[in-house]
């Protein structure tokens, strides 16, 4: 599976879960029904991997920097051993890694004085490259608002008999409880400002 695909597939529900689901949803949508609110809610999942993206810009950002400040002091130090050590640390890393050419090669080790320590720099110059160019995290902290407005249009498409509300009671809002719960894994988190926040936007978008 690719990185995008795992980025992007939506958790599988466990049979308690799904026992819950068909709680909230009991008497307000036929059995055969209860897979289309599934997608309903993996589709909402989906959206807020996008809107997730500044975070996860973030934490990389945050990496990268750690990875350069290691990549750097690693580079240094081989800087500091005499040649000849830096020899014998570059044959063992061709016996460490099977064996590899690049480890073994004269013209790069008199070009460079050490292999390993190339190869630590060409790593380096990537991560700072990176960290030069790549789009800058935004600041703001979560919001599942877009989400929960994608989760209202699709929930009076499949329950018109049901109204989105904010009351804790509500189906709607015990849905999207459940949702944040198991789809977002944020238990800390309470449906009625993200929903009176979506209400807003479709107002708007009309």
């Amino acid at each position: 599976m690719s990185a995008e695909a795992q980025w992007t597939t939506p958790p599988k529900l466990p049979e308690r879960a799904k026992a819950e689901l068909r709680g909230i949803l009991n008497r307000h949508i036929a059995p055969e029904g209860i897979p289309l609110v599934i997608r309903m809610l993996e589709d909402a999942f989906i959206n807020q991997q996008c809107a997730d993206h500044s975070a996860t810009q973030k934490d990389f950002q945050s990496q990268l920097k750690t990875m350069q400040t290691h990549l750097t002091r690693a580079s240094s130090a081989i800087g500091e051993i005499t040649p000849i050590n830096k020899q014998l640390l570059d044959q063992s890393c061709w016996f460490a890694n099977g064996r590899k050419k690049i480890f073994n090669s004269i013209w790069l080790t008199r070009l460079y004085g050490s292999v390993a320590q190339l190869l630590i720099s060409w790593v380096l110059k990537g991560v700072e490259f990176h960290l030069e160019n790549m789009s800058k995290p935004d600041k703001a902290q979560r919001t599942y608002t877009g989400s929960v407005a994608l989760l209202a249009d699709r929930f009076e498409e499949l329950i018109p008999c049901r109204e989105v509300s904010y009351q804790p009671t509500s189906v709607f809002s015990r849905l999207v409880e459940f949702w944040l719960r198991q789809y977002c894994n944020d238990h800390q988190t309470k449906a009625r400002s993200y929903i009176q926040k979506a209400k807003e936007l479709r107002k708007s978008r009309k």
